[in-house]
Order: structure tokens, then sequence, then C-alpha cells
């Protein structure tokens, strides 16, 4: 191992290969990661800004308001800036969330062909 090589978390490591293959002009079409990449919100982000598709797996300690949230803002005292708008309660967890949307409202999703799946659907 080279003298100066210095430890570096797997998600830089990751973000730094797909540096490398975009600057060899193989652009990923889709990034797919687990909740060990996901989890780390620099990652997302780095997906984010490099306007990359992806999907990752997160735990389900994240915490996310639903598209419906509302926001308020507390009652203006007439001095000064009015108050921004901000969420009164704390966003609910993902598994909260998944949880109350409840069965019926999961997809499935694969990412290679299911031999079992295919080998039932030519019956």
């Amino acid at each position: 191992m080279p003298d100066d090589a210095v430890h570096q978390e797997k998600r830089r490591l990751a973000r730094n290969m797909i540096d490398d293959a975009v600057a060899r002009g193989r652009t990923p079409p889709l990034i797919v990661a687990d909740a060990g990449y996901g989890d780390a919100a620099e990652f997302r982000q780095a997906l984010e800004d490099r306007a990359m598709t992806y999907v990752v797996g997160v735990t389900g300690k994240h915490t996310a308001f639903t598209i419906d949230a509302q926001r308020t803002a507390p009652p203006y005292q007439g001095a000064g800036r009015r108050p921004p708008k901000i969420h009164r309660e704390a966003a609910p967890t993902l598994k909260t969330l998944v949880m109350a949307a409840g069965r019926s409202a999961a997809r499935r999703v694969g990412w290679r062909p299911d031999p079992a799946a295919e080998a039932a659907g030519s019956r």
C-alpha cells in the first residue's frame, strides 16, 4: 500500500468512482445503493448535485414530511419581518409513514429477472 494512502469512507470512494466513469464518458443510467450509502446525506446530495438518477435504501429512522404537510407562521406582532412558515410538529419517521400507508401502497421493484416469477408466468 502506498505511504500516502489515507482512509476514505466507502461513500466517498463510490462518489469518486462515479466521477471517474463520467469523466471517461460512461455516465451510469441509474445508481442503486443500499442503506450503507443511502443513509449518508452527503452521498445522496452528491448524486443530486450531479443530476443522477438513483435509488438508495435508507433505514426507517430517517424522517420526512408528506407532500400535504402544512406549514404555518406564528401570528405577526406588527414589528419587523413577518415570521417564516414552519412545520409545527416533528416530521414522522419513514417507518411510521410506511406503516401508515399500508401494504396496498407497496410496489415491487426488481433489478434483475426473477427466474421463479418468469417460470410461474409461463405456465
